[in-house]
C-alpha cells in the first residue's frame, strides 16, 4: 500500500491493489495522544475515483517559507514567556502543586480543544471541495491484515520517546515551580497531536484491505 499526502492534512490518499481510496487520519482520537498507533487501527476510508483523487493529491512546494515559520515561533514563544512571567509574578506569590496540576489538565485540554477544532475545519474543507456529502462518505475501513513486527517495534520504541520527552517537560515544571513551562508543554502537546496525519508513515510492505467492517 503506498500513502501520500492530500490536500487536507486530515486526509491521506492510498493506493491499494490499484484502486484509490481516501482515508481519514482522524477516526480515532487516541491517535492525537499516542500516533504511532494510527496504521494499527481500522481507519474509516472510502473508493474514490481518479478525478477526485487528482483534486485532492497535494502539489509539494518549495520549503521557503519554513525560516520565516521558525523565526515566528521563536518571537512568539518569546513574547508567550514574558506574558507568563509577568503573569505568574503578579498573581501568584508561590507556585503550588495543585496550581501546576491544573496548568497541566488546562494544557491538554486546550490542545485537544485545538486540535479537535482542526480536524473539523478540516471536514469542512473536504465538503466544500466536493459539495457532495454522499459521494464521500467514509463508511468502509481501510484494515492492517496481519501484524509487523518490525514496524510495531519502531511504533513502541516512537511512543516511548514521545512520552519520555512528555515526562521529562513535567519534570522540568516541577523543578523549575514556574508556569512559563506550561507553554511548552502545551506546544508539545499540540505537536504530537498532529503527527498521525503528518510524520506517522506505514511501510509499503506492510498489507491492508478495504473492508465494510473492521
Amino acid at each position: 500500500m503506498r500513502v501520500y499526502n492530500s490536500k487536507i492534512s486530515r486526509y491521506n490518499l492510498v493506493i491499494l491493489n490499484g484502486g484509490r481510496y481516501l482515508i481519514d487520519l482522524d477516526s480515532h482520537k487516541s491517535t492525537w495522544l499516542i500516533p504511532m498507533s494510527t496504521w494499527y487501527v481500522a481507519n474509516n476510508a472510502t473508493k474514490i475515483s481518479e478525478e477526485q483523487y487528482m483534486t485532492l493529491k497535494k502539489v509539494p512546494k518549495n520549503k521557503a517559507g519554513a525560516s520565516i515559520w521558525s523565526f515566528s515561533g521563536t518571537m512568539l514563544g518569546g513574547v508567550i514567556y514574558a506574558f507568563m512571567k509577568g503573569l505568574e509574578s503578579i498573581f501568584f506569590e508561590e507556585i503550588t502543586m495543585n496550581l501546576m496540576l491544573v496548568a497541566v489538565l488546562i494544557a491538554f485540554f486546550c490542545s485537544f480543544i485545538f486540535r479537535y477544532v482542526r480536524s473539523i475545519v478540516n471536514l469542512n474543507k473536504l465538503k466544500k471541495i466536493f459539495n457532495e456529502e454522499k459521494t464521500l462518505k467514509l463508511d468502509h475501513f481501510i484494515v492492517l491484515n496481519k501484524d509487523n513486527t518490525f514496524y510495531k517495534k519502531r511504533c513502541i520504541t516512537g511512543t516511548i520517546m514521545l512520552m519520555a520527552i512528555l515526562v521529562f517537560l513535567l519534570s522540568l515544571l516541577i523543578q523549575a515551580k514556574s508556569l512559563t513551562v506550561i507553554p511548552v508543554i502545551f506546544i508539545y502537546l499540540v505537536f504530537m497531536s498532529f503527527l498521525n496525519t503528518k510524520i506517522v508513515k506505514p511501510m509499503e510492505s506492510m498489507e491492508y484491505s478495504y473492508k465494510t467492517e473492521k
